[in-house]
């Protein structure tokens, strides 16, 4: 069975990733109608503490192109 990680180090290689995504960051996606929580990692790029939603799947690509790559509004 392939899970998040599995998704996540296919698509992002060694870069760092968490696949809990933040709280708040969840909330705004359900409050516009949308559960991202299955297609998404948080991802930190080298030198990034912050990171950022990152798609892992087709599915999470379309929430990307439809949500400004994933972020809340």
């Amino acid at each position: 069975m392939v899970n998040k990680s599995d998704l996540a180090r296919a698509r992002y290689g060694a870069q760092t990733f968490d696949c809990a995504l933040p709280q708040s960051w969840v909330d705004s996606m359900a409050a516009r109608g949308i559960d991202a929580r299955a297609h998404f990692v948080w991802l930190y790029p080298a030198g990034d503490i912050w990171g950022y939603p990152a798609p892992i799947d087709s599915a999470g690509d379309a929430i990307a192109t439809q949500t400004e790559n994933g972020e809340s509004e």
